[in-house]
């Protein structure tokens, strides 16, 4: 495949002691030509800064055969699935998805991103993630939308 964008995915580095410093957003778009329509994503990953252990990765994605956007929550394993993910913007609650599938990369979640949806996360400042760990309790991970609207620019 050849690359047709640039950047790699971003990381944010989440300390129990202090919140995290936000990155950017990362993206890129890939081809399997120079006269195919590329496949551009956009990445926000938040990991533990002593282990490096993902607590979630968060992708929207504009696929060449649709001008919709799709995003993919990726989280750990050892979660309550039946909970969910809880999504919301600035505290503001935005929508409960369900857990689609686990691989050996942890779980995943995934939906349209509706023009409403996009709104609140271009005008944004956090994107809050909640799920359940094993014993059912409450696990919140805030996931910068600092350098979104750019980034989604960059794949339009």
């Amino acid at each position: 495949m050849a690359g047709a964008g640039s950047a790699a995915s971003q990381e944010t580095v989440a300390d129990a002691a202090s919140p995290p410093a936000p990155a950017p957003w990362g993206a890129r778009c890939a081809s399997d030509g120079r006269t195919t329509t590329p496949d551009c994503v956009i990445e926000q990953r938040v990991v533990l800064s002593n282990n490096g252990q993902l607590l979630a990765a968060v992708t929207v994605r504009l696929p060449p055969d649709s001008p919709t956007p799709v995003m993919m929550i990726q989280t750990p394993f050892g979660l309550n699935l039946l909970a969910g993910l809880k999504l919301a913007i600035d505290d503001t609650p935005v929508e409960t998805l369900q857990l689609q599938t686990c691989d050996g990369g942890g779980c995943y979640a995934g939906k349209v991103v509706s023009p409403e949806l996009l709104g609140a996360l271009k005008q944004g400042t956090t994107l809050s993630i909640t799920f359940q760990d094993a014993a059912q309790r409450d696990i919140a991970v805030p996931v910068s939308l600092n350098g979104f609207t750019a980034a989604y620019e960059k794949i339009q």
